[in-house]
């Protein structure tokens, strides 16, 4: 793939989707950040995964299935556990007063 090597142009961030179709599965979908800037350590490649087996489609639920999306592309961009050590103040300095209670 290009991107590995080049990146993408004029991009601050590449999402990836896929999708599974397992409904014994219990998630209706996650998502992660795969690589971040070393300069500032922001998500600069995410992926995000829909389980279709447990997703509805009917139009009763786009905005649902909106809500999904918009919560799992939160989770690239930096509001998930593993990613609050990379926080850091209006200095560029890593923050060190993270508290994560799960």
């Amino acid at each position: 793939m290009k991107f590995k090597e080049t990146g993408e142009k004029d991009s601050d961030l590449l999402i990836f989707i896929e999708s599974e179709n397992d409904p014994s599965e219990s998630y209706l979908a996650y998502a992660t950040s795969c690589k971040l800037d070393y300069s500032n350590l922001r998500p600069i490649v995410g992926l995000v995964n829909f389980n279709l087996g447990k997703m509805d489609f009917s139009p009763e639920k786009f905005e649902e299935n909106v809500d999904t999306t918009v919560h799992e592309i939160l989770h690239i961009l930096g509001m998930s556990g593993h990613l609050f050590n990379t926080f850091i103040d209006e200095n560029g300095d890593k923050r060190t007063n993270v508290i994560v209670n799960w």
